[in-house]
């Protein structure tokens, strides 16, 4: 080991004025008149009052330059802050020596390097290991030092402060020439700029001046020498020369910055490896499940991924919370396992229940919060759900469905003009297993007016924000019917209210095609072939196209108009006898989502269905709602008939 190198005599002769300086005693001299017109005032106040130096600048000198001799460079740095005494002595160039020891205290892969001729080692102390502000603004966070500038600055400052090649003799007319060859420069990137000069150096401004004055100097002192241009001419090369070696450094400093960050991030990686393993040793320990000890989530916690070593104390600190967010962990994980158990029970239910009731059947999102379900899925971890109480859980969920679609067709309903409706029947829960003759009946009788006034054609929900229909975009800005109920359950349905002026256009149809709006279903009407013509729309001779509308898109028609339009359904035929016409199809596309309404197969188009029907179930002529239905969604609305378009223009036009 390299021993210290002690203080010379000439610093042992200054201890008792270091001492001085530290303790802040001094020799007795005579008070002048104003102290003591000072010390008649009341000592007691905290302004007059003077601050006791710690004891520990009470200790010997020699003990104190033992203690200085052990610390890092940064602690000496924040020592000569806390007071005026101890700065002066650390200040000192006789305390040097203290400086060096520190240098040598510091770990890392290379020894710290000599400081730029010139720069004392507090300085280079301070430039390598002070804080990470900026030496001009004091910003925060500044991590880079720029060596050749010898300084630490923001890229703010950096910009602010440097001047490019060619404009410092403009700037700066007065200096010298050879200023630009021996002053240290950065290129545009190091010196923040976008845009490069020509050439690309960079110089500090304030650098400047004391370089034009040793140029200066060297002139006034050898002005007069015979071979005086000669003599300048070599000590500008010599100078550039310095400037080349000094560049050197610069690099070799970067270099060692960027080895000394890369061995502390080992270093940093390493302890936290450390104490991960530590932390995870004592949790498996105290029988903590491995699962969770091991989590990524769980060891990316600021409690564990640090680099600070993991002591007794530390562990006591920081065990309870760890073993409080491991009992979260785990109750978390039995509360997801409990509900993918439970929503694997709901599947499995719903494969039993007569496949068009499941249009009114909520999410499983929203069975989560059957406050039976609720009770089992956040029940105490620690206690174990038994097949018995899952059992009970299945068998409650006929009526807890039936309680919440009753809520539903309420509140739904009750947004629906007043009128002289069949009365609600009982949304009941129709099971496979029911006898063949209860499910026929259901089917024919129960389903049609499953939902009350909200199956009605009448029943006309539209988006709050709404756009034109676009062609093939498989949804309406309108849903009616069961076709809303399909997704009352989504969240998307807050963005549907009640289409005052629809469901008045759907009465009116409704009418046109002779049946009574209160007790007609939006099914009834899909069966209803013709096609109805807006008048309003005919009457504007300005509308080159007219059309005849599927009732469904006739509703979604009247959003147009600011009243209720007028229709007809003979005006389609004798259009088409006068105007050139084409089918187009504008509204949702139908997607594979023909269901039997027998079993649980998968969804089908409506050919498939029917085949399907026909030889599994043996019947010959399935009918629609009835043996087979469309699956219907938030983005998958009923589909309808093609739209007829008439060309009123002139022929020839």
């Amino acid at each position: 080991m390299t021993k210290r190198q002690a203080p010379d005599k000439s610093q042992g002769a200054d201890l008792g004025r270091a001492r001085h300086e530290i303790t802040g005693r001094a020799s007795k001299r005579t008070k002048l008149k104003d102290e003591r017109v000072k010390s008649k005032r009341d000592i007691r106040s905290p302004f007059y009052q003077q601050r006791k130096d710690s004891d520990f600048l009470q200790l010997p000198l020699d003990v104190l330059y033992e203690i200085f001799c052990l610390l890092s460079p940064g602690d000496l740095l924040r020592l000569a802050r806390t007071t005026k005494n101890l700065r002066a002595l650390l200040m000192s160039r006789k305390s040097s020596f203290i400086w060096k020891a520190a240098f040598g205290n510091t770990p890392g892969p290379d020894p710290i390097p000599e400081p730029f001729e010139g720069m004392c080692e507090p300085n280079w102390a301070h430039l390598l290991f002070g804080e990470s502000v900026c030496d001009k603004c004091g910003e925060e966070n500044v991590d880079v030092v720029t060596f050749r500038f010898k300084r630490r600055l923001c890229k703010a400052c950096l910009k602010k402060g440097t001047c490019k090649h060619e404009d410092v003799l403009r700037k700066f007319h007065k200096y010298e020439a050879e200023i630009l060859d021996i002053a240290p420069w950065v290129d545009a990137e190091a010196a923040g700029r976008v845009r490069r000069g020509n050439p690309d150096k960079w110089y500090w401004i304030e650098d400047l001046p004391g370089m034009n004055r040793h140029i200066v100097d060297f002139k006034t002192k050898e002005r007069k020498s015979a071979d005086f241009r000669s003599k300048f001419r070599d000590w500008v090369a010599l100078e550039s020369t310095k400037l080349h070696v000094f560049y050197h450094r610069c690099e070799l400093f970067n270099n060692w910055v960027s080895e000394l960050d890369a061995w502390y991030e080992a270093e940093g990686q390493a302890a936290e490896a450390k104490r991960v393993s530590e932390i995870q040793r004592r949790l498996l320990a105290l029988g903590h499940d491995p699962k969770h000890v091991r989590d990524p989530t769980f060891l990316a916690l600021p409690l564990i991924a640090s680099r600070k070593p993991l002591t007794d104390d530390l562990w006591n600190k920081i065990a309870p919370q760890l073993i409080e967010t491991l009992r979260e962990m785990k109750h978390a994980q039995i509360s997801k396992e409990r509900t993918q158990h439970i929503a694997k029970l709901y599947k499995d239910y719903k494969k039993t229940v007569l496949p068009i009731q499941l249009q009114y059947f909520p999410t499983e999102r929203t069975m989560y919060t059957f406050p039976h379900i609720k009770t089992l899925v956040e029940g105490d971890a620690s206690i174990e759900v038994t097949d018995e109480e899952w059992t009970e859980a299945v068998a409650e969920f006929s009526n807890a469905l039936m309680d919440w679609m009753h809520a539903k067709r309420d509140k739904h309903a009750a947004m629906i003009s007043k009128g002289n409706y069949p009365p609600s029947q009982p949304m009941r829960v129709v099971s496979l297993e029911d006898a063949a003759s209860h499910l026929n009946l259901a089917r024919r009788n129960l389903m049609p007016r499953f939902a009350g006034p909200l199956e009605l054609a009448i029943a006309v929900f539209k988006e709050k924000q709404y756009g034109p229909i676009e062609i093939g975009d498989g949804n309406t800005r309108t849903r009616i019917g069961r076709d809303f109920c399909s997704f009352w359950d989504e969240g998307n349905v807050k963005e549907y209210e009640f289409f005052p002026l629809g469901s008045k256009t759907a009465a009116a149809l409704v009418k046109l095609v002779g049946k009574d709006p209160a007790k007609t279903t939006a099914y009834e009407m899909d069966n209803v072939s013709g096609r109805f013509c807006c008048l309003d729309c005919i009457r504007d001779k300005a509308k080159n196209w007219v059309s005849g509308y599927h009732w469904r898109l006739a509703v979604e028609h009247a959003k147009k108009h600011d009243h209720l339009p007028q229709w007809d359904t003979v005006k389609a035929q004798k259009l088409k006898e006068k105007y050139p016409s084409k089918w187009i199809y504008e509204g949702p596309i139908a997607f594979n989502a023909w269901c039997c309404n027998h079993c649980c197969f998968p969804e089908l188009q409506k050919v498939d269905v029917q085949l399907h029907i026909k030889y599994r179930h043996g019947i010959s002529k399935p009918v629609e709602n009835r043996d087979y239905f469309y699956r219907t969604e938030l983005f998958r609305a009923q589909p309808t008939g093609q739209t007829i378009d008439f060309d009123r223009r002139p022929q020839g036009a």
